[in-house]
């Protein structure tokens, strides 16, 4: 695969207004010798690349910031002293790019790491990564699956998983969105609420009862 001397992205030229969101070619990036150079196939909006268009979101903002957190994509090349990964495996992202890299501790470099936000997000064609802030992406999900595990559903998980109090299998539980899946996976009786015609996927789930806001 021939990779281009540029490619698009979307840059944030001023918070404020999606005006300001504008579609530019830049030169496709080399990644240094721990790096990885992602085609990216996918990239799922979260409710935070909103707040970072119109500049209400709290923490600080790159300049010209490069908006988006989520992507799935394929390797393309690989930095010189990269050994974990090859050209063609199939990647996803992690929102904190140091995260893994040092461990569970909040520190100032891992905010900093932030995608789409304090560091440049993946709203682009090709995008260099820390190789440490990849995980692979399973054979059964396609990149625009893959691309939604990064925030949300992680978000989703831990809510259920790793909260104050975390659910156990034989629960009852209301379940907004996607955490149907992960409440089912995990043995949970679920009980949804939502409107037509967003439930049927909600069945394929098996969530075992749903309210019908529409109807009643």
């Amino acid at each position: 695969m021939t990779t281009p001397a540029t490619a698009r992205q979307y840059t944030v030229s001023q918070a404020g207004s999606l005006d300001n969101l504008a579609l530019v070619d830049a030169p496709v990036p080399t990644p240094k010798s721990t790096e990885v150079l992602v085609k990216i196939h996918a990239v799922s909006l979260q409710y935070r690349d909103l707040l970072v268009v119109f500049g209400q979101y709290p923490p600080p903002v790159a300049e010209n910031v490069v908006p988006c957190s989520d992507m799935a994509g394929e390797v393309v090349s690989v930095g010189a002293d990269v050994t974990t990964w090859k050209v063609g495996d199939r990647v996803s992202g992690n929102f904190f790019t140091d995260l893994l890299h040092v461990g569970q501790e909040m520190t100032d470099a891992v905010m900093g790491s932030a995608l789409g936000g304090a560091a440049h997000g993946v709203l682009a064609e090709y995008r260099a990564l820390p190789a440490h802030s990849l995980v692979a992406i399973p054979d059964h999900l396609s990149y625009e699956e893959a691309s939604t595990l990064p925030c949300a559903a992680l978000t989703a998980y831990n809510a259920l998983v790793a909260g104050f109090e975390p659910l156990k299998a034989g629960d009852t539980v209301h379940c907004p969105a996607r955490s149907v899946q992960v409440r089912v996976g995990r043995g949970q009786k679920v009980l949804t609420i939502r409107i037509e015609p967003r439930t049927s996927w909600m069945l394929q789930a098996e969530a075992q009862k749903q309210h019908n806001t529409m109807k009643t």
